[in-house]
């Protein structure tokens, strides 16, 4: 029995799975569940794949992955509005950088009302 794989991408990250007909596997990058077309279909005995469709490709549209790092350290809340809305990132790693960036955030502004405050007692207005 003749059995044809197919090289399909993850529509989360868009890494290459290769799939077997009438079988799912998982992502090796970001473990979602991957599951061929309801196109791939084939009869026993033939090998004819079906041709490679926009919706299997990798997403590649969007910003850039390295304007995205810049714009979420240069400048924050644009840069962690396309860190959620980039098609590649898993959100494990979306999640990390949101929390170290609202902390740092959060961070600064305490910092700053502190000093202020501190600074405010020291010239003796408080």
């Amino acid at each position: 029995m003749l059995t044809a794989s197919r090289t399909f991408y993850c529509p989360t990250c868009g890494n290459a799975v290769s799939l077997m007909l009438g079988r799912s596997t998982t992502c090796n990058r970001c473990g979602r569940q991957v599951t061929p077309p309801l196109s791939f279909q084939m009869t026993p005995g033939t090998v004819a794949l079906p041709a490679r469709s926009s919706a299997l490709a990798p997403r590649s549209g969007g910003t850039p992955g390295i304007v995205v790092a810049l714009l979420l350290y240069f400048f924050f809340p644009v840069g962690l509005y396309l860190l959620w809305t980039h098609p590649v990132w898993p959100d494990s790693q979306k999640w990390k950088y949101t929390i170290i960036w609202l902390s740092l955030f959060g961070g600064l502004i305490l910092f700053s009302l502190f000093f202020s405050l501190f600074i405010a007692m020291a010239m003796g207005k408080i």
